[in-house]
C-alpha cells in the first residue's frame, strides 16, 4: 500500500543589514569574506538570529 506525504514550503523575507549566512553586511561587494566568495571548505553556516527571525515571522 502507497502512502501519500504533503509537505508545506514557507518562504520569508527578513529585512535585515545582514546576511542570514555570513557577517557581512548586505550592499556591500560579494567578495569580502571566504563564504561570499564560495572558497572550498567554507560551508555556510545559518545565523541564530536569523532562524529564530524567521520562525517568529512565520
Amino acid at each position: 500500500m502507497y502512502q501519500s506525504f504533503v509537505f508545506l514550503e514557507i518562504r520569508v523575507l527578513i529585512v535585515s543589514d545582514e546576511k542570514a549566512f555570513c557577517c557581512c553586511k548586505t550592499g556591500t561587494s560579494a567578495e569580502c569574506c571566504p563564504i561570499c566568495m564560495r572558497m572550498d571548505g567554507m560551508p555556510p553556516v545559518l545565523k541564530k538570529r536569523a532562524a529564530q527571525d524567521a520562525y517568529r515571522l512565520a
